[in-house]
């Protein structure tokens, strides 16, 4: 993979997480209102609601809306309804267009917009997480193989108090399969340990602080969370967290969890024993003999806020029950936020896609009239646009398919004949003449030179696919470059100053203005705000013979001194100075090497038929 789409494939996956991490820090925001609403209710309520907003993090809004976005089914909307898809679209993906983050995909040869590539800050990013991904798994994993191995070492236990108070418990929960009960020499309280076959380690003489009132509550807690598979959903957000450890709101999320967990337990162990304060009794006498588990999937009982929790069992706070109606609404609202809402986005993808393809087939950008002949005659060379359209006169086929498919251009050719591949021989050796008409529908636009700069390349592209049946398409290769690189003595040219208004000239694709003048007899131009890039992208091509990559290290915008297109490209033998001294005038020093380049395949074309 080359670094340039490495880059482009950087910076879609930055912009797409963060526009991701957006969307699930926004459904979260949702949940912690529906949970204070619910304040009320049972725990285990606000627990899947959570959970809800753990398992978002996994799911990103954007695949379904994707899918939805190529149903045939949806239809063009009015301009109210786009207008507001609009809103919905910016709202839902506020980092489309933020500087660092995003940036357009550049053409071959088009200077890019910034000097520092993405790719390496999306290397340094993705170890910096991986780093982090792999810490969480493994500080995990050395908890996990511990508490395993306390379980694969001990013999259950197959009689006694606590084996006959775990069935009692287990019969009055409905549980199907009985759990075993596995002595841990450990001084962890009492905990369910795994998730297909869930064990409960019981801490060795924790059974003499306990009387059988007491021991039942906590056996009771324990078998509650078997019965609602806590160590399974605990484990899910276990992966949510490892894979997004840098996101705070992961971490209070799993405390949230916890604390309703528990809570959730509290509750259904008071509905079943109704003894609030032999239960609080309980979770007090176990916090007094042992300490809490260190991983969240492992089920105990002394987690969350132990004040608040014995407070609520003790006032009889338990949650009330969710009516039917409550919990068709609940139902509704989380099918809304994760269906109704990527549907409505896709839906908003869909409709930009329309009304984009209806805008260009609407504006139809074609020549209007288009002759072409070949020329046998001679005469001066010319190309590029004029007042009503686009003429080339005795030059070569490549000029217009250049142009094509390098909208940056303005009409000119910036590349190296090493970027394109696959011309026939005639392509490269016969001279025609060109004369295109632009419709008068479209003269307005054509005569404003922003416009017209969008308008060629696409009138272009039309041109040789209707008259040349041209099919192209982009690859990347090794080739002959120049590095444009700082001189001995540094440059020689100053940094733009901002507060000096520049006067009005040539606008450059890549940024900077140029100001053509006559100095010492020659045509020369003065470049305004012009960026180290643009200038490599100037000299690429046929003025070097090869691509010129930036290396300056300049990060800024300069105004400078250089000779106009025709002074460049003049022949060695005319005393206009040469590309090369153009550019140690200005302190800098073009360096050959080798370089990867994206280039243009030609793998269709015909001669063109005259009229």
């Amino acid at each position: 993979m080359t670094a340039n789409s490495l880059s482009m494939l950087g910076t879609d996956a930055m912009r797409e997480l963060c526009n991701h991490l957006w969307q699930s820090t926004l459904f979260a925001g949702v949940v912690l209102f529906l949970t204070l609403t619910l304040r009320k209710y049972q725990a285990r309520t606000r627990y899947w609601l959570w959970m809800a907003a753990s398992v978002k993090l996994l799911i990103p809004f954007s695949l379904l809306a994707v899918i939805v976005s190529h149903l045939k089914w949806i239809g063009h909307a009015g301009e109210s309804q786009t207008a507001t898809f609009t809103a919905i679209h910016q709202m839902s993906q506020p980092f489309t267009e933020v500087t660092g983050l995003s940036a357009p995909i550049t053409s071959l040869g088009a200077p890019p917009s910034s000097h520092y590539p993405i790719a390496p800050l999306v290397l340094l990013l993705t170890a910096v997480w991986f780093l982090g991904f792999i810490a969480v798994l493994a500080f995990w994993l050395v908890q996990w193989r511990r508490v395993s191995k306390s379980v694969r070492v001990a013999r259950p236990l197959q009689d006694g108090r606590e084996v006959e108070a775990l069935c009692r418990m287990e019969r009055i929960a409905g549980l199907q399969r009985p759990m075993k009960i596995v002595p841990s020499p450990d001084s962890m309280e009492p905990g369910v340990f795994g998730i297909l076959r869930p064990v409960l380690l019981w801490p060795e003489g924790i059974s003499r602080h306990l009387d059988d009132a007491h021991l039942e509550a906590v056996l009771a807690h324990e078998v509650c969370h078997v019965r609602w598979r806590d160590n399974l959903t605990s484990m899910v957000h276990m992966l949510v967290a490892a894979i997004f450890w840098f996101h705070p709101l992961v971490w209070w999320m799993e405390k949230q969890l916890v604390k309703e967990r528990e809570l959730a337990c509290d509750e259904e162990v008071v509905g079943l024993c109704n003894q609030p304060q032999v239960y609080a009794e309980s979770i007090l006498k176990v916090c007094e003999f042992c300490i809490e588990s260190p991983l969240p999937c492992v089920s105990g009982i002394t987690g969350a806020d132990l004040k608040k929790r014995v407070k609520q069992i003790m006032t009889g706070q338990i949650g009330l029950k969710l009516g039917l109606g409550r919990r068709l609404l609940l139902v509704g609202t989380a099918v809304a936020l994760t269906l109704v809402v990527p549907v409505v986005l896709g839906v908003v993808r869909a409709e930009a896609s329309q009304t984009e393809g209806a805008a260009a087939e609407s504006r139809d950008l074609k020549f209007e009239v288009v002759s072409i002949r070949q020329n046998k005659s001679g005469g001066p060379q010319k190309f590029g646009p004029t007042a009503d359209g686009y003429r080339l006169t005795n030059l070569f086929f490549q000029m217009p398919i250049v142009t094509a498919y390098d909208p940056r251009t303005g009409g000119t050719a910036h590349y190296a004949p090493d970027q394109i591949s696959g011309l026939p021989d005639w392509v490269m050796n016969d001279r025609y003449d060109i004369d295109a008409k632009v419709a008068e529908a479209d003269l307005a636009d054509w005569k404003n030179p922003a416009k017209q700069r969008e308008m060629l390349p696409a009138m272009l592209r039309e041109m040789l696919k209707d008259r040349l049946k041209l099919v192209v398409h982009r690859g990347t290769k090794e080739v002959p470059v120049y590095w444009l690189t700082v001189g001995k003595n540094g440059p020689k040219f100053k940094e733009t100053d901002p507060s000096v208004p520049h006067p009005g000239g040539t606008e450059h694709p890549g940024g900077g203005v140029s100001v053509e003048e006559m100095r010492d007899g020659h045509m020369t131009g003065h470049c305004y705000g012009c960026s180290m890039q643009l200038l490599a992208w100037f000299l690429s091509g046929e003025r070097t013979g090869r691509p010129v990559q930036d290396k300056t290290g300049l990060a800024g915008s300069y105004d400078f001194w250089l000779p106009t297109t025709a002074a460049l490209d003049a022949p060695a033998t005319d005393p206009s100075p040469s590309v090369f001294s153009v550019v140690e005038g200005l302190g800098l020093k073009l360096v050959p090497a080798k370089g990867q380049v994206e280039t243009l395949v030609i793998d269709h074309i015909e001669r063109p038929s005259a009229n």
